[in-house]
């Protein structure tokens, strides 16, 4: 395999990581929302932001942790690409741009770009349905909602039950990554090593 065959299929990963991390990355509610509301509430608000497409409020509303996570996952595969192109996906000229940003710009500028340049997610996104169906505690700081979502495009329907796990940070709930996106995530990494 080339390295420009290995950067589409790269690209075409990237984008299945960033639908994945659309739908489960992160969750905050506003302090008033919070003190006076659950964890329902503040998934219920995440995933407005999403179906809206509201990347820079999705951003707001992660978990510090997950996005520096997030950018800890996908460095190495933005540093083994030789052409810059992979940068320029998270919206950098390149590779040591990228190193350098902070990690709420890194996932707002693949957002911003995948949902650009994907209409089918794009389609998939804005069409998105979820319904709400509780959570279950876990310790005084975290939570896991579950959900029945679902989403249409390209002629194609899924609708399956989800869970998205939150913890409070500064008072507010907040969703992290789930083992899924780290796991895909990894496994770029690991294929841009090869």
């Amino acid at each position: 395999m080339t390295f420009r065959q290995g950067l589409v299929i790269m690209r075409t990963i990237a984008l299945g990581v960033a639908f994945v991390a659309v739908l489960v990355t992160a969750v905050r509610v506003e302090a008033q929302s919070a003190s006076a509301g659950s964890p329902e509430i503040a998934a219920q608000q995440y995933f407005e932001l999403t179906r809206t497409e509201n990347w820079a409020g999705i951003a707001d509303a992660t978990h510090p942790d997950a996005l520096k996570r997030f950018q800890e996952i996908l460095a190495p595969i933005v540093a083994a690409d030789g052409t810059g192109e992979l940068a320029t996906l998270f919206g950098f000229p390149d590779a040591e741009a990228f190193k350098k940003a902070p990690a709420r710009e890194v996932y707002v500028g693949l957002m911003k770009t995948i949902s650009a340049r994907a209409p089918a997610l794009k389609q998939a996104i804005t069409g998105m349905k979820v319904q709400v169906l509780g959570h279950v505690p876990e310790g005084a700081d975290s939570a896991h909602v579950v959900y029945r979502g679902s989403a249409a495009a390209l002629d194609m329907s899924v609708e399956s039950i989800e869970v998205i796990s939150l913890r409070r940070h500064e008072g507010t709930w907040r969703a992290l990554l789930t083992k899924n996106v780290e796991g895909v995530a990894a496994a770029l990494a690991g294929a841009a090593k090869r």
